[in-house]
Formats: structure tokens, sequence, C-alpha cells
């Protein structure tokens, strides 16, 4: 099975996927356990603690879905990420989880507390409707009460 992620480029993502529908459904197909997990390198991209652009490794330890409260701290959210073995440092949130190929697999959004060496992201599927919205629009939207 082909993988399913997202394609990366320097100014933008967008959610337009590399797999094929599957003939009788119509959906899209997700990326395989084996091609996520099976040890393919991946690359931390940012600019961590306001220094340069580096691509740092890191490879998927697991898929979990996290509970916790949301950006504003309104409501529970559940979301799909990944626990990635990769050095996550301030600068790196926001920025993606991608492939050798520049194929987008999540975006990197926190690093463990307890352990240099685990980070965080969004999966290309959680973040994919929002990629999406957010390339389409045409009009600006609120902060809300973001500080």
């Amino acid at each position: 099975m082909t993988p399913s992620p997202r394609r990366w480029s320097s100014t933008t993502l967008t959610a337009t996927s590399r797999c094929s529908p599957s003939p009788a459904s119509g959906r899209r197909r997700s990326p395989s356990r084996a091609c996520l997990h099976g040890g393919t390198a991946r690359s931390v991209v940012g600019f961590p603690q306001d220094g340069p652009f580096r691509a740092d490794a890191a490879r998927i330890r697991g898929t979990q879905q996290a509970k916790g409260p949301d950006i504003y701290q309104s409501r529970t959210v559940v979301r799909q990420i990944y626990a990635l073995r990769a050095r996550v440092r301030p600068g790196n949130s926001g920025g993606p989880l991608v492939s050798p190929g520049g194929h987008v697999y999540g975006v990197v959004f926190a690093a463990a507390a307890d352990d240099p060496q685990t980070g965080y992201a969004l999966t290309a599927q959680e973040v994919g409707a929002d990629a999406t919205r957010g390339r389409t629009a045409t009009a600006g939207v609120s902060t809300q009460g973001c500080d």
C-alpha cells in the first residue's frame, strides 16, 4: 500500500493527498501501519530556538488519541497524534514532520517535559481539513481570546 501523506512546500501545507481513492468507496486510503511505523526516516523541520533553519531526524514511535483542552481552554478535545523519537525544541512547533521526499506526515506541537528525545505531532489526517480551509480562505479570522 502506498502511503497517503500531505505535500509540503516552503510556503504552505496543502491537504492534497497522493493516494488514490478506493474504487469501491471513493474514500482515501490511510497510510499503512507498516509504512508509518516501519523505521522510515522523517524530519522535524523548523527554526528551533530562533536559530537557523534545521531538519532534525525523527521516527514515529506510535499513534495515540490525546485528550486535552483546546487552545482557548474552553472545552476538551480528542486529537490523533504521533509520539516521536525526535529532539523537539521551541521554534519547531507548527513546523512539519516530513519524509525525505517532502511529504508531510504531521505538524509538530510539543516536546515531552521529561524526555529530550520525545516529541509530538498532530497527524496529517488530524489537520488536513483545517489546512484545506486555511488554504482556500479569502477573509481574515478572529484569534478569539488568544494571548
